[in-house]
């Protein structure tokens, strides 16, 4: 059913991390001129993204946002027994993300270490997996690493670059005998391409990189993202609110249990279009699509760290935790957590120089 319970674990943590590369209204101008740009803004009230640089990646900035969370926490790293790496944007086709990255954080060789490869659903489904993994060992930690580099993918004469922004959020998860989770997932496969990047992948890897005019009349290669606006509209806007209200019934719980409702940061009409379907107070919902777009499967996680990351106050919150995305794939999840530990938006140009490899060094 796509249902699961999961008692004995908490996340204990939520640091984030964008890039030092700012795209605001004066660059975009200069890509896709005043006009294009205007009513971009005014349909999706994004007006400034962060882009990684040539060689930095997802897990250079999930890598600062964990290293924010040891260091603050004074964690001991052989503790953390479980690292995943969600993402549709690894360092290389082979090896997997996570395994690179448990050997830059100096985490133990115990530490089991995957990659899952969902998008903007990465939070609840990555979630999902470290507590399974956790419930199964003797770890006391986990560390989840979410978030997306779409802007590497978009076709840059496509009005979505103004769209996509990166980031990366680490979350850390601890052993609580009290604890008790209940996470929600689900998937519609029939919909596959309405997200997609067609190339690169085995079943056409080396595609010719020649653009073609698409039904929305942008030009894009194989390379390129594509996604099918409407259809993702309606998705999020008709079968996410099902969901939500399902996630309710099912966990016997309402709105007003929840400090925080954190919904994946996709343009400002869909969480407007959400917060009125749903009948929410807009002050129990995150939303800072103007200023950081959207960042992909770390987005809800980003919204939290916008709101609370400066807040000193030593209280837990609750928090409904709702994402969508490819797949097409939602879930919805709920967790508490101590506002002292969701900390500030980091910004940084960090990237794993020996990560670049040339063949010469094989």
């Amino acid at each position: 059913m796509g249902k699961f319970v999961n008692t004995g674990i908490r996340i204990e943590a939520i640091a984030t991390v964008v890039p030092n590369n700012y795209y605001g209204h004066e660059k975009n101008v200069q890509m896709f001129g005043e006009e294009t740009v205007d009513k971009f803004e005014k349909i999706t009230n994004i007006f400034a993204t962060y882009k990684v640089s040539k060689h930095q990646t997802v897990s250079d900035l999930g890598y600062v946002a964990a290293v924010e969370i040891i260091n603050k926490l004074k964690l001991n790293k052989h503790d953390i027994g479980v690292l995943v790496f969600a993402s549709p944007a690894p360092d290389y086709i082979q090896p997997p993300t996570a395994c690179v990255l448990q050997y830059r954080l100096g985490l133990p060789n115990d530490c089991a270490a995957l990659d899952i490869t969902h998008g903007c659903s990465s939070f609840p489904y990555g979630s999902q997996v470290v507590y399974s993994m956790m419930a199964s060992s003797d770890c006391r930690y986990g560390l989840l690493i979410v978030g997306d580099s779409n802007s590497k993918n978009v076709n840059q004469k496509d009005n979505s670059y103004m769209l996509c922004s990166d980031a990366a959020s680490a979350i850390l998860f601890i052993r609580d005998s009290d604890a008790v989770n209940k996470t929600m997932l689900k998937t519609d496969g029939s919909r596959y391409k309405d997200i997609i990047i067609p190339g690169r992948g085995m079943r056409d890897l080396n595609p010719i990189d020649s653009e073609v005019v698409c039904s929305d009349g942008v030009s894009r290669s194989k390379y390129n993202w594509y996604m099918n606006g409407m259809n993702v509209f309606v998705f999020a806007t008709r079968d996410v609110p099902k969901a939500v209200k399902e996630y309710l019934e099912w966990t016997d719980t309402d709105f007003e249990k929840y400090d925080a409702i954190a919904f994946h940061q996709a343009n400002g009409i869909i969480i407007d279009r959400l917060v009125k379907t749903l009948k929410l107070k807009e002050e129990k919902v995150p939303n800072v699509i103007h200023d950081y777009g959207n960042t992909g499967g770390n987005s809800l996680l980003l919204a939290l760290c916008e709101k609370y990351g400066n807040i000193e106050l030593n209280k837990t919150i609750e928090v409904l935790g709702v994402a969508f995305g490819v797949g097409l794939s939602l879930g919805v999840t709920s967790f508490s957590i101590n506002i002292d530990n969701i900390f500030p938006i980091i910004k940084t140009d960090n990237q794993f120089d020996d990560g670049i490899i040339e063949l010469e060094d094989l």
